[in-house]
């Protein structure tokens, strides 16, 4: 008997101890999720569900895990169960409404901010999706107020850090982008992608011995990275390190022969070295690759003039002033963009900018954003019409006629 009661008491105590280890495995997932871990929280809270399918709360956050990684299936699969389990708890609603928001759908964007002055328990989440569709809407002061906020609630917030930094880098505030990289990094030393974006930074601000010790560190963990490479051979430049560039040049060109950055910045060193001739050919890639590209425009026009091919600069010249005009208008119009943030007139003046420089995807987003101010606004569908013809997608060109059709009867009755 006695043995028989320390076996079950064995069982007992065995028991419960997995009980409570797959009780620690949600409870990690949680909290790593909270240091915006999210790949560690997708192990912890998968782990929890090999054994408990039906938890709710794990249910709950793979839901929220699924929309801040960006996976809108997954997230809304995630609500369907979290509601089968619970009809009555309203949190897979709110999923679901922060979904849209980070979409960039902002028709809640006032009830989201009177739950955040409530002080909800949900504050961060919502923040964070408000910010993002912020940054899809190209609304910077508003993605930046509330990463502001989020950042307070959760210094060490990592990818709001990033997100900030995105913004102010628009805005062209770089010392305070700066400093959020260094934030980042002080959060998550290994956070390689804020170090990379830190080195391209302190190149862009013309710091690039401040840029070296992060590139170099770089190097030997993100060999698959051209950004590295491209960094290091900018920096080497600007620092007069000629022979290192060259031979940063050289892996370069080994290692990612196809890649638009690493082939213009090669091109540039070509010049630096007085080889235009090489410059040019590199450059004529480029612009193969991307029509519009103004750096490899710009580079080429200097590479032609040097070899004093005077007709081939003249005709480069006239495409590198029209992209000129382009860049112009686009800072005008986002510039203006910030103040009024849902004028659609001038966000289909934007697409129709991405449009024209061959920006075909970044195009279609933004009439997206028109569409969602005005379903029914005319030169947005008229422009989707013309584009979807062009790809043959010939129902979706006929929706689009559709409604300038019924746009022009509407403006055409007395």
């Amino acid at each position: 008997m006695a043995v028989l009661a320390v076996f079950a008491l064995a069982v007992t105590a065995t028991w419960w101890w997995v009980q409570g280890q797959q009780e620690r495995w949600l409870h990690r997932g949680l909290q790593e999720m909270a240091d915006g871990d999210l790949g560690a929280a997708r192990i912890s809270l998968n782990r929890h569900l090999q054994a408990y399918p039906n938890s709710y709360p794990a249910r709950l956050a793979m839901a929220q895990l699924a929309r801040r990684s960006g996976h809108a299936d997954e997230a809304l699969i995630q609500c369907d169960i979290c509601e089968a389990l619970d009809g009555r708890n309203p949190a897979p609603l709110l999923e679901r409404r922060l979904l849209e928001a980070q979409n960039g759908d902002l028709a809640l964007d006032p009830w989201f901010w009177q739950i955040v002055a409530n002080d909800h328990f949900e504050t961060p989440s919502i923040l964070e999706a408000l910010a993002k569709g912020y940054e899809k809407n190209y609304m910077l002061h508003r993605a930046e107020y509330a990463l502001t906020r989020l950042v307070e609630l959760q210094p060490k917030h990592v990818e709001a850090l990033l997100m900030r930094a995105w913004a102010r880098e628009r805005r062209h505030v770089y010392l305070l982008a700066l400093e959020d990289y260094d934030q980042a990094l002080a959060a998550q030393p290994d956070h390689d992608e804020a170090r990379v974006r830190k080195a391209q930074l302190l190149v862009l601000i013309e710091k690039p011995a401040e840029a070296l010790p992060e590139l170099k560190a770089l190097r030997p963990r993100r060999p698959d990275d051209p950004r590295v490479l491209v960094g290091l051979l900018k920096a080497y430049t600007k620092t007069g390190k000629i022979d290192e560039a060259q031979n940063t040049a050289e892996q370069l060109a080994l290692r990612f022969p196809k890649d638009p950055d690493g082939q213009t910045e090669r091109a540039r060193f070509h010049l630096e070295l007085g080889q235009a001739l090489e410059a040019e050919a590199l450059l004529r890639q480029v612009i193969a690759q991307a029509p519009f590209d103004y750096a490899g425009h710009f580079s080429l026009h200097q590479a032609l003039h040097r070899q004093a091919k005077t007709e081939e600069a003249h005709k480069v010249g006239a495409v590198l002033k029209q992209l000129e005009s382009d860049i112009t208008q686009m800072n005008e119009l986002t510039d203006k963009l910030q103040k009024a943030p849902f004028d659609p007139d001038l966000r289909c003046a934007i697409a129709g900018l991405f449009l024209r420089s061959g920006e075909e995807r970044q195009a279609v987003a933004w009439y997206k954003t028109v569409l969602r101010l005005d379903r029914r606004h005319a030169a947005t569908h008229a422009a989707l019409a013309e584009y979807h013809e062009r790809l043959q997608q010939h129902a979706l060109a006929e929706y689009h006629r559709q409604w300038t059709r019924g746009k022009a009867a509407a403006t055409s009755t007395p």
